[in-house]
């Protein structure tokens, strides 16, 4: 179920601006990003939860940078999943992501 709606947050986020910015500020307004980050944390062990989460992160900092609060100390669990999930897309959108996090 965790790779599905993050599959379903990560397509959404390619409509467009508009759209991701309406995403952003329902995810603020209701305290998701901190549910979000705990659904990826929770399944190191699934390359697809860790891509489809990673991804949909990526969008959502590269639009957002103001949001960039809400993954402090997120690199941690990026960089283990990188090494867990190597040679996949996994270490790909990760390293994407690292940018975003620092």
């Amino acid at each position: 179920i965790a790779e599905q709606a993050l599959a379903a947050l990560s397509n959404a986020a390619k409509f467009g601006v508009e759209e991701m910015n309406s995403i952003a500020e329902d995810m603020a307004k209701y305290g998701e990003f901190t549910k979000l980050r705990r659904v990826i944390e929770h399944h190191p062990k699934s390359a697809m939860v860790q891509y489809q989460g990673f991804s949909f992160v990526n969008r959502l900092l590269a639009l957002r940078h103001d949001l960039r609060r809400h993954f402090e100390g997120f690199s941690a669990h990026v960089e283990q999943a990188m090494l867990m999930h190597r040679g996949t897309p996994v270490c790909d959108i990760g390293e994407l992501l690292l940018e975003e996090v620092g």
